[in-house]
């Protein structure tokens, strides 16, 4: 299996329909870049395949007799787990395909052109790279321990999942820990969410923002909860989600228009930076290194990260949050916020909502003098700069609102 993501890639195609393994030899072989493909026209043929020859990348049909595509990629994520795992499907949208198969890092549809083939391919092993390379592992050395996964997200994310749950189970779940509901209800009436109408419980909630977004600000509390403990022993009072997150998820979603888009672009906003709170948590000397240059000059921890040739927090915590099991687009998102323009993409995306909207949000909260610039740079950079007026003049009006009266 070749570990570099510019390497040539070796990808497994499984479909039981022939013409479909056969379309996609033809989009193969109008790839500029070389790829070494082979077909296998059932699952048990694939895992047979795998045994014998490394692969790394699997794409695989998500209907199939006998064993469907949602088992296989589950079988191929615990028998190897280095293989990028990709859906293929022409009954659903993304959103719906990677919550059917929660064994899938991508998803491609039928038919599916050369371009998008080659994007999610190279967009999906960049990151497996950036994930299981020397330099993340060395970050990791430096840290005590990982924590685990909350117990109650991990409950709502078999919720999420399940199709016979309705809001109300979701409801009951979080109202389990009250002082969690508690916190929710308080960052959701903010006026960065601008409610129709005041929320007084999680089912309502629901109903307003969905509950993708809700679990993100569940997770996002949560890991406040379960590492703030451990990060005030280094001087750290550290708040997730803080409220540039708040703002900086509701402004990125207004960027896109594809709703699973504006989903990751919520989730990675508000979790962008719980790297930082990781090694505020669970680091040693060296890992805070990087934490105390940044107080000492008061500067972001990022810009501190560049000057020590530390690697970045949102690394970090990207590794944490696949870890955790979160959606590997929520992961790209919160791994290259700080640098979106590492991502092989041409069109506006949610790893760029983050960043243009944080910047936004950064610059009405934190005075910070260059944020619309930077902003009103990189949207232009994706065709999408008249958009900034949007996002500036519902900034404008969060911060009145905010305003006592």
């Amino acid at each position: 299996m070749s570990t570099q993501p510019d390497a040539a890639p070796r990808v497994l195609f499984v479909d039981d329909e022939p013409a479909v393994l056969t379309g996609l030899g033809r989009v193969l072989r109008s790839l500029p870049a070389p790829m070494s493909a082979e077909f296998a026209n059932s699952g048990a043929a694939a895992l047979e395949r795998m045994q014998h020859t490394p692969f790394d990348v699997i794409v695989a049909d998500i209907r199939m007799p006998a064993m469907s595509g949602a088992e296989l990629l589950e079988l191929v994520r615990a028998q190897h787990p280095d293989t990028v795992r990709i859906v293929l499907s022409g009954h659903a949208d993304a959103g719906t395909a990677l919550r059917l198969v929660p064994g899938a890092h991508e998803y491609l549809a039928k038919p599916c052109n050369a371009n998008a083939l080659r994007t999610v391919i190279a967009r999906a092993r960049k990151l497996q790279a950036l994930l299981r390379g020397e330099p993340l592992a060395a970050a990791l050395a430096e840290l005590e321990k990982l924590p685990a996964r909350p117990k109650l997200y991990a409950e709502l994310a078999k919720l999420l999942v399940d199709p016979s749950a309705v809001s109300r189970d979701i409801d009951k779940l979080v109202a389990q820990d009250q002082a969690l509901q508690t916190a929710i209800l308080q960052q959701v009436n903010l006026p960065c969410f601008a409610l129709p109408r005041r929320a007084s419980s999680i089912e309502m909630l629901i109903q307003y923002i969905g509950s993708n977004c809700l679990a993100a600000l569940v997770l996002s509390t949560l890991s406040a909860n379960l590492m703030a403990p451990r990060a005030t022993r280094n001087g750290a009072l550290p708040e997730l989600p803080t409220q540039e997150a708040l703002w900086a998820a509701n402004l990125a979603s207004q960027l896109l228009h594809d709703p699973t888009a504006r989903d990751v672009a919520f989730a990675a906003a508000l979790l962008q930076n719980v790297g930082e709170l990781l090694v505020m948590a669970y680091g040693d000397a060296a890992a805070l290194r990087a934490l105390q240059h940044a107080q000492a000059r008061a500067t972001t921890l990022y810009v501190a990260e560049q000057a020590l040739g530390s690697v970045s927090h949102a690394h970090l915590g990207a590794y944490l949050l696949e870890a955790w099991g979160l959606p590997y687009r929520v992961i790209e998102a919160v791994a290259h916020h700080h640098d979106p323009s590492v991502i092989e993409h041409t069109d506006l995306d949610s790893v760029d909502a983050v960043y243009a909207a944080t910047l936004v949000a950064e610059h009405y909260l934190s005075q910070r003098s260059d944020g619309l610039e930077l902003a009103r740079a990189h949207l232009e950079r994706c065709g999408a700069g008249e958009r900034l007026t949007v996002l500036t003049q519902t900034a404008e009006r969060w911060l009145r609102a905010s305003l006592p009266p």
